[in-house]
């Protein structure tokens, strides 16, 4: 089994942000740290996670800031008028905060996941982060990766927490 790159040991493991499958990572930390080229606005240890169409290759779908501790999750690019959550509101894990949406700086609908040490992009550090469960598809098949990273090449399935 190939180890994680150092930097990512310790990582802070959350649920997976998005329900569903067919999601692809197309910029992780599990295939090049800083993962979108830069350190800057936290985004060091950021996904683009991506819903892609059941054909070969990465065939496009047509298809706010949440704190916990000292830890804060940045969501970019959600659908305008989709935010379902209000600043300060606590939610918990499987809460809708809004659905996928193109905005921004964005070739396709897709979620900009990052975890920080701050509220403040402009300010904050990005912390690593791994997701406690989800699906893979290897050879037709679903299998189940815990505390893991993906990777670009990785076909994600996470259908929630009761799962």
């Amino acid at each position: 089994m190939k180890r994680m790159p150092n930097e990512l040991d310790g990582a802070v493991v959350v649920d997976f942000p998005l329900r569903g499958e067919r999601w692809v990572a197309v910029n992780t930390p599990g295939d090049r740290i800083p993962s979108h080229g830069t350190d800057m606005l936290g985004q060091r240890f950021a996904y683009d996670l991506l819903m892609v169409d059941a054909r070969h290759g990465l065939r496009y779908h047509p298809g706010g800031i949440v704190r916990r501790g000292d830890v804060f999750a940045a969501f970019a690019h959600l659908a305008p008028g989709s935010v379902a959550v209000a600043p300060g509101q606590a939610v918990r894990n499987g809460d809708m905060l809004g659905r996928v949406g193109h905005t921004g700086n964005s070739t396709a609908p897709h979620l900009h996941f990052q975890l920080m040490d701050s509220p403040d992009p402009m300010r904050s550090r990005g912390l690593p982060c791994a997701f406690r469960t989800y699906d893979v598809l290897r050879d037709s098949h679903w299998e189940r990766v815990e505390n893991g990273i993906p990777r670009k090449v990785d076909r994600i399935r996470y259908l929630g927490v009761d799962v």
